[in-house]
């Protein structure tokens, strides 16, 4: 599914004027005829409907919804919420609007007449703020909405976005509305994926608007997780196969602090598929390993020799998770960045060990898989973790196009950059993630998909999509307060029997 960010959006209507000489009442009038024929279809009361309008682009989307509606005998209000309109395209339309003798109430200074309103319409269309909202909700509308959200009986239909969200972060404001349509222009929206925001949308319905859909293609870097089309990849089980055919993959993980991390991440990795797991890690990590997962070769941390040896007979390393903050934690990430020649997995504390060290990673001998949360992330790019959450797609695109790596950001709808600039923004996982382990368990599917050949992008995606899919498992069967990621871990092998045959 194609998603378009504010700042792509407006690219898209800046090239439709600069090349293809449409205009903004062009735009305008598509989207009001593809919002019309939308409304006629869905299964909502038109006898008596109010069109909300703000002073921006939507308002006047609303306006020209509101005319054509008229035409086809449709009884229809217009509510100004924010004054009159501040953009030529919109003024004129309500001039139109007004010429119809559409009736037209000012929220300000009709306050009673719209709340009667209210309580009689049989349908609301949220044409408000749509992707421009920046600023906190003006009291009257805050006030307005809460309305709205409390008239269970009355359907409300919002145009691109629910007033009151921001369309990139996904931040809800107070009071925001909820809607039960959205009719997305061009692309679904990143809010309308996120699973803070995703139920103000309703369900999300997404038309071109009159947009060339080579240019709408041109500019569609970010695209949702597609579960079918990233299990295609996973490679045949030959049945003549043996354990090197799938597969080595070393884990330099764990410390005597974090044992735990190093069993979830191999553990993981086994699961996924993998041929051999050798875990190089502190004795006091190795002991409990080996009778958690006896599959496993062990190799001590402490010797050089074991180091150099299990990192250079393997397909693919996974580095981090658990592992001591210390100097040998960071010379084992710059060893792999400065000379390993196959692909590579960084979390946890070796994402730490770079950060004022981001040149390595264009060094890098072989691909690499950055997997840090929002705030490993912030500390990487030195920007507070709030500014990231701000707008967290466009923030990894640009990371992983400028290092020319693969970044997995870790959040409730992980988001996978590639080094070309594309996006790809996961559904979500259970809310139950949210427990210690819960990274570790990904990072270790996606190295040990790598090591059984896969590509980054794909053993990223797959490891997401994995990591997603078993928490609603365990979410299921355990409930999304007491699972956790040891639980998670025990559904994998259920989730990939359904998608892998």
């Amino acid at each position: 599914m194609r998603i378009f960010t504010s700042t792509q959006q407006r690219a898209v209507e800046e090239g439709a004027m600069t090349r293809y000489g449409m205009t903004i009442m062009e735009m305008t009038q598509h989207a009001a005829a593809d919002a019309f024929d939308v409304i006629r279809e869905l299964p909502v009361p038109m006898n008596q409907v109010l069109i909300l309008c703000g002073k921006g682009g939507n308002g006047g989307d609303g306006f020209a919804l509101a005319d054509l509606m008229d035409q086809a005998g449709i009884p229809v209000y217009v509510i100004l919420c924010a004054g009159e309109p501040s953009k030529a395209v919109s003024q004129e339309l309500l001039r139109t609007v007004r010429e119809q003798q559409i009736p037209v109430l000012d929220l300000l200074l009709q306050s009673d007449r719209v709340a009667s309103l209210l309580r009689s319409c049989s349908l609301i269309v949220d044409a408000v703020f749509g992707i421009g909202l920046s600023r906190s909700l003006p009291s009257s509308c805050q006030t307005l909405f809460r309305t709205i959200n409390q008239l269970s009986q009355v359907p409300v239909v919002s145009l691109d976005v629910p007033s009151g969200i921001d369309s990139d972060s996904g931040t809800v404001l107070d009071d925001a509305l909820m809607a039960d349509y959205t009719i997305s222009f061009m692309a679904a929206k990143p809010a309308s994926l996120f699973k803070g925001s995703a139920p103000y949308f309703g369900k999300c319905l997404v038309r071109d608007a009159g947009f060339s859909g080579t240019l709408l293609e041109e500019y569609a870097t970010v695209q949702s997780l597609d579960e079918e089309e990233t299990f295609s990849h996973f490679p045949h089980r030959s049945p003549t196969a043996n354990k090197g055919t799938y597969g080595k993959l070393t884990c330099l993980c764990g410390s005597a602090h974090y044992r735990g991390a190093a069993l979830l991440a191999t553990k993981a990795a086994y699961y996924s598929g993998a041929g051999l797991v050798q875990l190089v890690s502190e004795k006091e990590v190795l002991n409990p390993a080996i009778l958690a997962t006896p599959e496993m070769t062990l190799y001590d941390l402490a010797s050089p020799d074991d180091v150099t040896h299990a990192i250079r007979n393997s397909a693919a390393v996974l580095a981090g998770c658990g592992l001591a903050a210390n100097d040998q934690s960071a010379r084992l990430t710059y060893q792999l960045l400065d000379n390993y020649p196959h692909p590579f997995v960084l979390d946890a504390q070796s994402l730490n060990a770079i950060v004022g060290e981001l040149h390595r990673l264009k060094n890098a001998k072989a691909p690499v898989i950055l997997t840090p949360h929002p705030g490993e992330f912030a500390r990487l790019i030195g920007k507070p973790t709030s500014i990231v959450l701000s707008n967290r797609i466009q923030f990894a695109g640009e990371f992983a196009k400028e290092y020319g790596l693969y970044l997995v950001l870790k959040s409730e709808n992980t988001c996978l950059a590639l080094p070309d600039g594309r996006v790809y923004v996961d559904h979500g996982g259970s809310s139950g993630l949210a427990k210690a382990g819960s990274g570790d368990l990904l990072a270790g599917l996606i190295a040990g998909f790598l090591a059984q050949g896969l590509s980054p992008q794909f053993a990223a995606s797959m490891g997401i999509l994995t990591h997603s899919g078993a928490s609603l498992l365990a979410e299921q069967k355990y409930g999304m307060i007491s699972m956790t990621a040891s639980m998670v871990a025990e559904c994998i092998p259920e989730f990939l029997k359904e998608k892998i045959s």
